[in-house]
């Protein structure tokens, strides 16, 4: 058994979320460790919750998801490597008791275990990337990887052509409830559950996030993004009511990942390379004829900073308190990593992100 695996047999979520309590990361955990203060936005509604289950968490509130690997390891603010390394020895017994929960409050650090054999890391919820790329490109091809009718046109409203829509596999779930159907009869429901198409309830997750962004990593399909989109004979509704929450969702470890991140490959050092907030803001300023990467969350970039290494950075977060404060942030730590200032992208006055930007220069021609 590697050791993501045996972190998995031997730790519950929950349990995983009482260390962090106990250690200061984590606040207003229930009774029953099932919720908390989502430590990745500000939060007064307890939007977290833990899936004992699963092993995995989703906010309602920012939509961050993902294993109790990845919840210690964001809260932390460490890389995947480190939280294995940490939560394996709490697993096996070979470090970090309660007893010596002081100790670890104040250093936040737990040894190395060099001793231990180091193992290819599976994908996150021990869902193998080719296993996740069968499921999601069967899912994409049972909805013909297209958009339908009012999809499309709720896309160039949102100012993006067919082509840009072609060229980043844009699909559309044309009926949730077929698809729902053709996932539970060609893949068991672990599976499902685990890459976060299913809750702990078998509830399918996209039945009113039905404009999918499929995200690629190394030419596989590993996480795809629900957008909220409800159609009503001539009418669509992009806004979400109170009930359903976040107007995306995203599979997987989606939250963690860079969208369009595969161009890295290709781009010559020192590059200029602009990081946004959303998928759509990349889009269109891929468009344009730009290098654009997108974060899937203000709260996901910890996790994928390291990859813009040697690139010239151009921040191009929302133009609000929380876009700002993520650049802000966002820029220091490339500062550390670098020596290096990466500069934030200034919008206009009243122009709430790039993609907003854009449609309006585009009406103005």
């Amino acid at each position: 058994m590697n050791k993501i695996k045996e972190i998995k047999a031997r730790l519950m979520i929950s349990e995983v979320a009482k260390i962090l309590v106990k250690a200061g990361y984590l606040k207003g955990l229930s009774k029953d460790g099932r919720k908390a203060l989502c430590p990745f936005h500000e939060d007064k509604e307890a939007s977290l919750r833990l899936y004992p289950d699963t092993g995995s968490f989703y906010c309602f509130g920012c939509g961050n998801s993902g294993d109790l690997i990845k919840l210690w390891a964001e809260v932390k603010g460490i890389d995947r490597k480190q939280a294995v390394n940490e939560l394996y020895g709490i697993a096996t017994g070979q470090s970090f008791t309660f007893d010596q929960i002081e100790d670890f409050k104040k250093t936040g650090k737990l040894p190395e275990f060099s001793r231990l054999e180091r193992e290819p890391e599976p994908e996150p919820w021990g869902v193998e990337p080719e296993l996740a790329d069968k499921v999601f490109r069967s899912l994409a091809e049972f909805n013909r990887w297209t958009v339908e009718g009012a999809v499309r046109d709720y896309l160039h409203r949102r100012g993006l052509t067919d082509e840009t829509t072609e060229r980043f596999r844009l699909f559309s779930l044309q009926d949730p409830g077929e698809s729902r159907e053709f996932l539970t009869k060609n893949f068991d429901l672990e599976t499902l559950k685990a890459l976060l198409l299913f809750d702990s309830k078998n509830r399918f997750l996209f039945y009113q996030h039905r404009l999918i962004i499929p995200i690629f990593e190394n030419g596989l399909l590993t996480a795809i993004q629900g957008r909220y989109f409800v159609y009503q004979g001539a009418f669509y509704n992009t806004k979400p009511p109170a009930s359903v929450g976040k107007y995306n969702i995203a599979t997987g470890s989606g939250a963690g990942k860079l969208f369009n991140g595969d161009i890295l490959k290709d781009l010559k050092p020192g590059s200029r390379l602009y990081l946004c907030e959303g998928a759509f803001d990349s889009m269109i300023l891929s468009q344009e004829g730009h290098n654009a990467v997108a974060c899937l969350s203000t709260s996901s970039w910890k996790s994928v900073i390291a990859k813009l290494k040697g690139f010239e950075v151009v921040i191009a977060f929302d133009n609000d308190e929380a876009g700002q404060k993520a650049a802000i942030e966002i820029r220091e730590e490339l500062f550390k990593l670098t020596g290096q200032e990466p500069a934030i992208l200034k919008l206009p006055d009243g122009i709430k992100d790039v993609n907003e930007y854009f449609i309006k220069r585009y009406k103005s021609k």
